[in-house]
């Protein structure tokens, strides 16, 4: 039931962030440890004319409040790769900056997300699969 009520929160938010548009929504669920800064459930919005992408998840609920905007690397036949970045308040005094990559291949509609920042030794990532849709974004 948690899930879905992301989903449908998650769906909402991404058609609220400007003038609708045609878009693919990606709907990505990934098997994550406890004690790692990945949400196990992120949902891409894509829009197909303008090829902005927004991308929403716990993380970004709890630091933004609404989806933000993500930067697309790459989006050809086997895959489509996109980045950005949340800030989080943090108790030293500084804000922590986390960087997001979130690759899905279209083939086998798999998905790898990964997670880096300056206060981890390693990147840390999970492997899930997506769910596409069509819709306004």
């Amino acid at each position: 039931m948690k899930t879905f009520w992301i989903s449908i929160v998650a769906y909402i938010a991404l058609a609220s962030t400007g003038a609708a548009e045609i878009g693919d929504i990606y709907d990505c669920k990934f098997k994550v440890a406890r004690d790692k800064f990945i949400a196990d459930q992120v949902i891409v919005g894509v829009a197909r004319k303008s090829k902005v992408a927004s991308v929403y998840d716990g993380i970004i609920h709890s630091a933004n409040g609404e989806p933000i905007e993500a930067k697309i690397l790459q989006d050809d036949d086997k895959r489509y790769t996109i980045r950005w970045q949340v800030t989080v308040p943090n108790t030293l005094a500084r804000d922590a900056k986390l960087t997001y990559k979130l690759v899905y291949f279209k083939t086998n509609k798999k998905a790898v997300i990964s997670m880096s920042a300056p206060f981890f030794e390693q990147r840390q990532d999970a492997r899930g699969n997506c769910t596409i849709s069509v819709g306004n974004i």
